[in-house]
């Protein structure tokens, strides 16, 4: 068994504690030396609630000392008039990196992630000054600035991310991103400013609805954790009892349940009003097999894997199947990199990264075995109660909007 991975801090439900994890590290970069207007502050009165986050000043935007008065902020603006949207008069405007970043020959050059990670503090501190109902954010280092904090530092390319509507639970806002204008500019694709109009459009609607939340939280659902056996098949048979949707999900020791050594770890079953996860062994084993081979209805992200694994090592096909997240997910956007259960988390209900520790754990060695098995028992029931839950929480969400 190792080492805990659920800190105290990542558990906490104290807004203000996470947003100054970060040291202020302003200068640390460099940029400030050779710009004109340094470590340029944010502008605009914001009267609609909206922050608008882009990526770093241009040369006019430098020797002007203020922000997206260039090309690019030419052609935002006019899509924003067209949304009766003033840029300086509704919104706030800030950059992922407040000094200009200069190349050779005195020209714009893209931010270097140190930069913009350098900048990341001032960009919450914005946030956090402003409160503000809705973030746009423009372009790839706008969407690292922000959502790779809120989430992962790996975000991926922006095109998993345009459009989506996030509901940021830290500070209870939404979260729009799209194309940084410049990228318009250079593709000269009118599909894509009809698409960029669209996010714009949302953006303005999210700022006329309520916020997300009705306060700021991290999301930490409770999850009873079981190591006794007999007092987990009580729990199966309490949730059974109830006959209403359940979200279940196996932590295994590999990925394929034929191979010779395979063997399920624990379960988490969730109805959304119970979450519990345990070790499978003695009555839980059982007890879970019943609610399986039961008529009440049942969800998973990623159906077919654990139908895989009921099959060969939990007596039998799995009755009742009523939703698959992970396939619905697939129907209603099918770009690359957004179906798993963690980017849907986010994306669509505002849950942070909460499996990030358990990645070297998950990775299948030349053996085909992973090292779940070496995880505190405690730490790996919470994160497998945590899926559980957010499965459901994903299904019920999907059911609603279909």
């Amino acid at each position: 068994m190792g080492r805990q991975f659920f800190t105290r801090q990542q558990i906490s439900t104290s807004v203000t504690a996470r947003q100054y994890q970060r040291l202020p590290q302003c200068g640390m970069c460099g940029l400030f030396k050779r710009c004109v207007s340094p470590k340029m502050p944010p502008s605009g009165k914001g009267k609609k609630g909206i922050l608008v986050i882009a990526e770093a000043p241009g040369s006019q935007e430098d020797h002007e000392g203020t922000q997206l008065i260039g090309a690019a902020g030419k052609r935002l603006r006019r899509l924003l008039n067209q949304l009766n949207i003033s840029l300086d008069d509704d919104c706030w405007k800030t950059n992922a990196v407040c000094c200009r970043p200069i190349g050779n020959r005195d020209q714009n050059v893209k931010p270097l992630p140190k930069q913009i990670e350098a900048c990341g503090p001032t960009v919450l501190k914005a946030i956090h000054n402003y409160k503000p109902k809705v973030i746009i954010l423009l372009g790839e280092s706008a969407v690292a600035s922000l959502i790779g904090w809120l989430w992962k530092s790996d975000v991926g390319p922006i095109g998993r991310w345009t459009g989506w509507r996030i509901p940021c639970r830290q500070f209870n806002c939404w979260i729009i991103p799209t194309w940084h204008p410049s990228y318009l500019l250079r593709m000269e694709a009118p599909a894509l400013e009809v698409l960029m109009q669209q996010h714009l459009e949302t953006a303005v609607s999210a700022a006329k609805a309520k916020r997300p939340f009705e306060k700021a939280h991290i999301y930490n659902p409770s999850v009873r954790t079981i190591i006794d056996p007999n007092e987990a098949a009580e729990a199966v048979d309490h949730i059974a009892g109830q006959g209403k949707l359940i979200a279940f999900d196996f932590e295994t020791n590999c990925l394929k349940p034929e191979h010779p050594q395979a063997r399920i770890l624990s379960c988490g079953i969730s109805n959304g009003y119970m979450t519990v996860a345990f070790p499978w062994v003695g009555r839980a084993v059982s007890a879970t097999k019943a609610l399986l081979q039961s008529d009440i209805p049942k969800t998973n992200h990623n159906m077919k894997f654990e139908e895989r694994w009921a099959r060969l090592h939990a007596g039998g096909p799995v009755r009742n199947w009523r939703w698959c997240s992970m396939l619905t997910a697939h129907c209603l956007d099918n770009r690359q990199g957004v179906c798993s259960l963690k980017f849907q988390a986010f994306a669509r209900l505002g849950i942070g990264d909460y499996d990030s520790h358990v990645g070297k754990y998950k990775e299948s060695g030349p053996d085909g075995l992973n090292k779940m098995d070496r995880l505190e028992l405690r730490d790996l029931l919470q994160y497998n109660g945590m899926d559980a839950i957010v499965a459901w929480e994903l299904a019920r969400l999907q059911m609603k909007e279909l």
